[in-house]
């Protein structure tokens, strides 16, 4: 690493990165030798490469001494302590930083520093096989399909847990899942669809659509639609699917596969007219989608109107299907 250790007085197990390297230089027309623009673009590079951090190892009294000298206080830095929920200054151990920095300094991956993940109970741990954080437990935080198969991003959270460290880009073999890896997916993988599609159908019906955004949208319905040939050995999953994926070639217009799946959908449901649970109730609202049938609509009003409660698809799904107009 290019820091220098300086002790200014304090320990020497202090790390102080020089302030030159805190701001931007750009050559001007008095850099006059190589080596000083060299300098400055290895400057530029460095300060990059650390991502506004500055790393020092030292005790919780040298880092209270650091943070109160007078050239902290003038605006210059502006260091201080990262905090506990009990605000009480985090001490970092040294198998957690030593990867951090390194991947900073080298950047032999792409990473990003966000907020706490969301209900990260609700995640599905893996461990890391490979690199820098090899044996690191971590969320999975999406997973995408490409060319050379599922590449996963997996969070870690760091600093003490307030914050996540978010990686992309980790091919499914430099991981290790509990069970099976198609058990991990399958899990995650219809609510993700669902949550996709549900966000393109809101849009359009508030009339919220960009040109950027309809292209994404469009993107993102040609995408799914290859998941037609999926099958489940849950009968209520496949069921589920199948009724997102009449949802997915309405929203695409796809007539062909629109009328396929209109030809078995409504037979999910014994009577699309009088739903019984929660799944033929959402079959039923996806249904007056895709059709503009008020009768559907109704039917799965009234199933609903006599529930406490009912699931979290069917919770998403009223609201949308509140203002579309009927044939």
């Amino acid at each position: 690493m290019n820091l220098q250790r300086r002790s200014a007085g304090l320990s020497e197990l202090m790390y102080v990165i020089p302030f030159r390297y805190l701001h931007r230089a750009v050559p001007d027309h008095e850099t006059k030798t190589r080596a000083k623009v060299r300098e400055i673009e290895e400057n530029n590079a460095l300060r990059d490469n650390l991502h506004d951090f500055v790393f020092i190892k030292a005790s919780e009294q040298e880092i209270c001494n650091l943070v109160a000298l007078p050239w902290n206080r003038d605006g210059r830095l502006h260091l201080h302590f990262y905090r506990d929920h009990e605000k009480k200054p985090i001490r970092v151990p040294d198998t957690e930083m030593s990867p951090l920095i390194r991947l900073m300094v080298e950047q032999r991956q792409k990473f990003s520093f966000e907020s706490p993940v969301d209900n990260p109970e609700a995640l599905e741990s893996v461990i890391i096989k490979t690199g820098l954080f090899k044996d690191y437990t971590a969320k999975v935080i999406d997973y995408h399909y490409t060319g050379e198969g599922i590449r996963f991003t997996l969070g870690i959270p760091v600093f003490g847990g307030v914050r996540t460290l978010r990686l992309p880009d980790y091919d499914a073999k430099n991981v290790k899942v509990k069970g099976t890896l198609e058990q991990l997916l399958d899990k995650n993988f219809i609510l993700r669809v669902e949550t996709e599609l549900f966000d393109i159908l809101r849009r359009r019906l508030k009339h919220r659509c960009t040109s950027e955004t309809e292209r994404e949208d469009h993107d993102k319905l040609n995408r799914f639609s290859i998941f037609n040939y999926l099958k489940f050995d849950d009968t209520t999953s496949h069921n589920h699917f199948r009724a997102l994926m009449l949802l997915c070639a309405t929203l695409r217009r796809d007539k062909h596969t629109k009328e396929e799946l209109m030809s078995l959908v409504p037979s999910f449901v014994a009577d699309p007219m009088s739903p019984v649970n929660d799944d033929e109730a959402f079959i039923t609202a996806i249904l007056f989608i895709a059709t503009h049938n008020a009768s559907y609509r109704t039917a799965a009003k009234q199933y609903v109107s006599t529930r406490p409660a009912i699931s979290a698809s069917l919770q998403k799904v009223m609201p949308l299907i509140k203002d579309i107009r009927t044939r």
